[in-house]
């Protein structure tokens, strides 16, 4: 089979045809193993791309069309981490790439599950600490439209 991966990490497809282009790049090449073209962007812009692509049918037939957000690799090389077959290499190859894309920010949001402190203290829902002065008021009687200071 042959495959062409088009990579997108923080940019747009360069022209509206750009993926018509690379598959019929793809159709020219030689032999008759079946085509496939892969666009690998972030979520959600590789979502709506592929959408528009897949609802405007310019494709030439012969090419099978799919795509796959960073978010999804990165998923998927974490589950795949769990698995007990992989060499040391491999273990550390993973380790790294994972490493990689949480740091260049494809990790999903999960749960609140696994934060190390509760993000609200119910004890504390309404507590207002009154340790400081805010101001005071110098006046014995209050009186409608009159003009007091605060300090």
């Amino acid at each position: 089979m042959t495959i062409g991966i088009e990579v997108k990490y923080h940019s747009p497809l360069s022209s509206d045809d750009q993926l018509e282009r690379e598959a019929s790049d793809l159709l020219n090449g030689k032999g008759q193993t079946p085509k496939f073209l892969l666009l690998l962007g972030t979520e959600p812009e590789v979502n709506m791309m592929a959408k528009k692509v897949m609802e405007d049918r310019k494709l030439p037939s012969g090419v099978h069309f799919g795509y796959l957000s960073w978010q999804e690799v990165l998923h998927q090389m974490v589950y795949v981490q769990k698995s007990e077959t992989w060499n040391e290499f491999e273990r550390l190859m993973l380790r790294d790439l994972v490493a990689l894309l949480k740091k260049k920010g494809f990790d999903r949001f999960q749960s609140f599950q696994n934060l190390a402190h509760p993000l609200v203290d119910r004890c504390f829902y309404f507590h207002f600490y009154m340790d400081e002065q805010f101001f005071h008021l110098s006046a014995n009687r209050i009186e409608k439209e009159g003009y007091y200071e605060f300090c």
